[in-house]
């Protein structure tokens, strides 16, 4: 597949794992210049102590986050980074797990129209006491919605990156640059437990 470049831009995967699968979120954040190690290291910290501690209250115990992993989309041989060892953490509810495909979808929201200016995570590691019916509580909604406007910025998120969605391809056909736009909202659009089934392997 052709590379798209995004300058001075960084995928990160989060990498878990539950039941011997492995789960993977992928975050785009974006800086006004070149990435640096120290840079990056930052951003890592920030997501191991902040926003992974934040999430792993609302994931069963039978998850475990295991990886965050990075590559500099600014070229096709741009570096990558890697945090992984030991578990990063591993989820608080002792109830059972709901099925791997069964999940919530958050949506990511720019200023601009169209669906290359929205992005999307399937949040993982959701338990059975989370759901009733087909419905996702209200207050669980609310507590993964607030678990990624974390990475909106402010209070002790690391300055000089910002939380973007990347573009690489218009009606099929790849841009010669990603378009690269700014995060402005998080949220679910309805209370139906999600499912990420074609997502499976």
């Amino acid at each position: 597949m052709v590379f798209v470049p995004a300058e001075n831009v960084l995928q990160v995967e989060l990498r878990g794992s539950r039941g011997g699968k492995a789960v993977e979120n992928v975050l785009y954040f974006a800086r006004g210049d070149t990435i640096e190690d120290a840079e990056v290291t930052a951003l890592f910290d920030w997501l191991e102590d902040v926003y992974i501690v934040q999430a792993v209250a609302n994931q069963g115990n039978s998850f475990t986050w295991t990886e965050i992993y990075g590559t500099d989309l600014t070229t096709s041989i741009s570096p990558t980074y890697s945090r992984s060892g030991a578990p990063i953490d591993t989820g608080e509810s002792a109830s059972p797990p709901l099925p791997n495909s069964d999940t919530l979808c958050v949506s990511f929201r720019s200023d601009n129209r169209g669906r290359s200016s929205r992005g999307r995570n399937y949040f993982p590691g959701m338990v059975e006491s989370q759901v009733t019916g087909d419905n996702v509580e209200l207050a669980v909604i609310n507590a993964i919605v607030e678990d990624y406007e974390l990475l909106l910025g402010g209070g002790t998120f690391p300055s000089g990156w910002d939380w973007v969605i990347i573009s690489r391809f218009f009606e099929g056909v790849a841009r010669l640059a990603a378009l690269i736009q700014e995060i402005i909202d998080v949220l679910s659009t309805d209370i139906i437990v999600d499912t990420q089934r074609k997502r499976l392997r």
